[in-house]
């Protein structure tokens, strides 16, 4: 046997825990509609001021059948983003208008915005700019140039 239940949203309706609505008053099943353009299915219903509203039916059976609403599973909290520390920029001596941290990034002084680090037979290069043209320079090379103390305490 199902048991109806009337949904908290929509006082003028019920639900059963399979997800068939029909309206209270005259027992007539609500058809399901499928939107043309996301294929998603929903139902379309009144509220109580008059105004029409679309919606799933896997929430309107969590809202009237609380207890079969599934345990939130917990997401991993992981950062999209990394920082650099600060106070660890250094300026490249040959190329003053250049910053260098000792994580690898290279960064311009005036607008900090960083260079693009590229990947030549498997080494990280950056393309660097001075009064005498353009150079290529790895950045592990740059990086022991800039921070000797680095270079020591390996």
């Amino acid at each position: 046997m199902t048991t109806w239940r009337t949904l908290p949203e929509f006082p003028d309706y019920q639900i059963t825990d399979d997800g068939d609505i029909r309206n209270k008053w005259t027992l007539k099943k609500i058809n399901e509609v499928q939107n043309k353009k996301t294929g998603a299915w929903s139902y379309s219903l009144r509220r109580p001021d008059g105004r029409s509203t679309c919606r799933s039916y896997e929430g309107l059976i969590h809202s009237a059948f609380p207890e079969l609403k599934p345990e939130p599973e917990e997401q991993p909290v992981k950062s999209t983003r990394s920082y650099a520390k600060r106070g660890l920029w250094k300026n490249i001596p040959e190329f003053p208008t250049y910053d260098i941290h000792p994580d690898g990034l290279v960064r311009y002084v005036v607008s900090r915005r960083f260079r693009q680090i590229d990947k030549i037979n498997d080494v990280d290069t950056v393309l660097l700019f001075n009064e005498a043209g353009q150079h290529r320079r790895t950045i592990k090379q740059l990086i022991s140039d800039v921070f000797p103390e680095l270079k020591e305490a390996s």
